[in-house]
């Protein structure tokens, strides 16, 4: 009589519940440090052209409108009055400069600093901001950067979101 040796049934579901479980865990961690990975890559960014406003401003003592005006040599594609670079949209106007973490056509979170002689009271400061639909994922992204709640407001197409203070400069 032979004896064979095999896995039930019942042993392969457990250990396929276990990598799933696992899965379940590991997956949100992952989601998390490739949403900060971008939205690190797009605050240096934004930081670049926010340098290039301050001295396009001190050159004109006026704030630039569009991305065209600033020597800058960055390469992406025009949409609408700004510029897309992988997953990021940015754009400048007189009060601040921005940029918009995007995940298909959903915003997940915003990078705005505004300009230290700006129009508006928040001269110099750097907000964070998540959106809708990727409200939570916005939040931990804003959070993980030392973020400060600030409030829960109306943004672009009434869409809610939530505004976190992250620096003065």
């Amino acid at each position: 009589m032979k004896n064979k040796q095999a896995f039930t049934l019942i042993e392969l579901l457990v250990v396929v519940l276990i990598i799933g479980i696992l899965a379940a865990v590991a997956l949100p961690k992952y989601q998390l440090a490739v949403d900060k990975s971008r939205y690190a890559t797009m605050m240096g960014t934004a930081r670049s052209i926010e340098n290039a406003q301050e001295a396009y401003y001190l050159a004109n003592n006026t704030y630039a409108d569009s991305l065209e005006e600033l020597p800058l040599d960055l390469t992406g594609e025009p949409y609408e009055g700004r510029l897309r670079i992988g997953n990021a949209l940015f754009g400048v106007n007189a009060a601040y400069t921005s940029a918009i973490l995007y995940d298909g056509d959903d915003r997940v979170a915003a990078y705005t600093q505004y300009h230290r002689f700006g129009p508006n009271n928040l001269k110099g400061q750097i907000m964070c901001f998540s959106y809708s639909v990727h409200r939570e994922r916005g939040k931990k992204i804003c959070q993980s950067f030392g973020g400060i709640f600030q409030k829960s407001t109306s943004c672009s197409n009434s869409n809610p979101c939530d505004y976190y203070k992250l620096a003065d400069l």
